[in-house]
């Protein structure tokens, strides 16, 4: 709790839960081709790959050598949400963490880019490529 009361969550939650992991240049020039399109749907789901929450940091670790983050179990960290919303009530600060934010890592958050990649060209870039990129950008910094 030490780690969380200092701003961060100290590992993760839902850690095998499925999540879509896109990338915003990636999004970006999807919005741009579907204004330009002659005739866009009129709504297209703009994902990338579907991988478990944990997997961009087994690529973190594969390519610098990062420990992967502790798996923080449900019941501990619905606990930190509730004395984290009972904290903010006090300090009037935001919350660091809620019982409903806990809800939603309970869950599979896959995103199916089909008819984005039918009518646009959107081309979903593996998470292995994009993190290699983000790295590599922050390591230029």
């Amino acid at each position: 709790l030490a780690d969380h009361f200092a701003g961060t969550l100290p590992g993760l939650i839902g850690p095998d839960r499925i999540w879509s992991y896109a990338w915003v240049d990636d999004v970006a020039a999807a919005h741009v081709r579907a204004l330009e399109h002659v005739s866009p749907a009129p709504a297209y789901e703009l994902g990338g790959e579907n991988v478990p929450q944990i997997r961009p940091f087994e690529i973190a670790r594969e390519l610098r050598g990062t420990r992967l983050p502790r798996r923080l179990p449900y019941w501990l960290s619905s606990l930190v949400g509730r004395v984290e919303v009972a904290r903010a009530r006090v300090t009037g600060r935001m919350p660091q963490l809620t019982p409903g934010t806990v809800d939603i890592f309970r869950h599979d958050w896959p995103v199916a880019s089909a008819d984005a990649a039918r009518d646009l060209g959107f081309v979903v870039k593996p998470v292995a490529e994009g993190v290699a990129a983000t790295i590599a950008d922050l390591e230029r910094r």
